[in-house]
């Protein structure tokens, strides 16, 4: 894997030398495609066509990790709304340092008629939700081969954050106008 200091990715591992993957995956979700790149402008592209695919209204949640537990589970903010998609895409352009290299959040955009959803981690790994033959055909198409490939959070690696990451997520959030849902910190109380 590339340098951590040229690599712009919400995660890397020294010794993961993955060449761009994607894989059919039975999760307890459902069915979903798996995908990752070390690419940064391979990754933008497949995030940027995926969200075209979605219909003109998308239902939007962004996960903040708030805490690590001593078992090492990740506790979430979240935060939701419904917005144009368009709106969304301008969001993200305005935001792309923080989408693309915060190790520290999730951002999932749901098509509600039909249950098809992306959920672009945490890792930086792409998960197609109710995937569509034409998903597999995308990626297919920007570059990634159709193999499986253990993901990066199976192995030691390390997650990206900056040191404004508080004022990025928060600029993100308000340019979304998403509304405060729901903190795994409100059960712990």
């Amino acid at each position: 894997m590339r340098d951590p200091g040229n690599n712009p990715l919400k995660a890397w591992a020294r010794d993961y030398e993955e060449k761009p993957f994607y894989f059919l995956q039975q999760s307890k979700h459902g069915k979903r495609l798996v995908a990752w790149t070390e690419e940064p402008e391979q990754t933008k592209r497949a995030f940027y066509v995926i969200l075209e695919s979605l219909p003109a209204v998308v239902q939007v949640l962004v996960k903040i990790a708030v805490k690590r537990t001593p078992d090492n589970q990740t506790l979430w903010s979240r935060f939701h709304g419904e917005i144009d998609r368009w709106q969304l895409i301008k969001a993200v352009q305005e935001n792309e340092k923080y989408v693309f290299s915060d190790g520290m959040h999730q951002l999932c955009v749901k098509d509600e008629e039909t249950g098809r959803y992306l959920a672009f981690d945490d890792h930086s790994i792409f998960f197609i939700y109710e995937p569509t033959a034409a998903d597999a055909d995308l990626l297919k198409s920007l570059g990634f081969e159709n193999r499986y490939a253990e993901p990066i959070y199976a192995q030691p690696h390390f997650q990206r954050t900056d040191n404004n990451s508080e004022e990025m997520e928060a600029k993100f959030i308000s340019d979304l106008r998403l509304e405060r849902a729901h903190s795994d910190l409100d059960e712990e109380s």
